[in-house]
């Protein structure tokens, strides 16, 4: 490799190993901010943060190691600059999976609102499943797309995979786009009268477009510059960062949760749905004398939104369909088990 050519190539590599070491820091340190501030969170969310944190340290890792074959063995052998080693690939594998991870989080949310929802059981399951089999697809082209390149010799070859590169990538942004669109929709379809509701379900429909811009973002520039500029590693500067975007995603999304809540808790008579969500209790949860309910967020069921029950509301976006008034216990039945948000 000539020296002209190793800034579009190692070049590129290095500045993408430096990003992703940044974001990689940053996700830790929300990993860290995480069990401190939520150390009686449902184990679910628990284990979906350890999952993501060592899926996340085991590709760096990995990545790194392979850095180092290629830099250190080109000082001796400069054909090893174009070698591809099995590090270059399985790192990868992890980052795939870390993404998906994250996707998966999104996606269970958003199933566990439409269940509250939703009435129809064909509408409460048909976008989590569409968004599901995106994530497969996805998932399965990384995973082919790493096990064709565990036989390459040179990264020359890389162009024979560029139909499952193209479809990981573009599945990658699809995911993402779905995942944004219906946040977005659930929530200003729970839009009401109350000016307090409505400036909430404002802050979280801009969380939820900020999330997706970024993370297909990643995937999107890392289609287009892979077919766009052949022959370089321009595409790192979007691939390598993606997963890094997807854990901090994900860890902002409830490490904001206190914040957000604090805006909205300032009635009597507030019911919790994510410890409604989080428990394991009876699918019946009785409602003492109300002045303020608290609707469940889209994505985030801990992130409550307010809407004040002065003489009677019509909850007629909750699956309950009951008419709230001052004084009154309606039952409203969550389905059991928990959204891990």
């Amino acid at each position: 490799m000539a020296s002209s050519s190793l800034a579009p190539t190692w070049g590129i590599w290095l500045i993408s190993a430096f990003l992703m070491s940044i974001l990689y820091g940053a996700g830790l340190l929300q990993v860290f901010l995480y069990f401190k501030w939520y150390p009686n969170d449902w184990t679910g969310i628990k284990l979906s943060v350890v999952a993501i944190t060592i899926l996340e340290s085991l590709e760096i890792s990995i990545f790194y190691y392979g850095t180092y074959l290629h830099l250190i063995g080109g000082l001796e052998d400069p054909t090893s600059l174009l070698s591809v080693f099995w590090p270059d690939s399985i790192h990868l594998l992890f980052m795939y999976l870390s993404s998906v991870t994250a996707q998966l989080y999104f996606t269970y949310c958003i199933f566990k609102f439409t269940a509250l929802t939703v009435s129809s059981k064909t509408a409460r399951l048909g976008v989590p499943f569409m968004i599901l089999l995106l994530i497969l697809l996805e998932l399965g082209a990384g995973i082919a797309q790493v096990i064709e390149t565990l036989s390459f010799s040179s990264f020359v070859q890389l162009s024979s995979v560029k139909t499952r590169t193209s479809l990981q990538s573009a599945t990658a942004v699809a995911v993402d786009v779905l995942i944004t669109l219906s946040l977005v929709i659930i929530l200003r379809k729970n839009k009401g009268q109350i000016d307090q509701t409505n400036s909430m379900i404002s802050i979280l429909i801009i969380y939820a477009i900020n999330r997706g811009i970024l993370t297909a973002a990643c995937a999107l520039s890392n289609l287009i510059l892979f077919l766009a500029v052949p022959g370089t590693f321009y595409f790192f500067i979007g691939l390598n960062v993606s997963s890094k975007r997807y854990m901090n995603s994900m860890l902002a999304t409830l490490n904001t949760r206190s914040h957000v809540r604090k805006q909205s808790e300032s009635g009597s008579g507030i019911i919790d749905w994510g410890t409604i969500l989080s428990s394991n209790q009876s699918d019946t949860v009785r409602l003492p004398s109300i002045k303020t309910v608290i609707a469940p967020n889209h994505f985030n069921p801990d992130i409550n939104i307010h809407v004040e029950a002065q003489t009677s509301y019509e909850m007629d976006n909750l699956a309950s369909k009951n008419s709230l008034s001052t004084g009154q216990s309606p039952r409203i039945s969550p389905h059991k088990g928990s959204c891990l948000a």
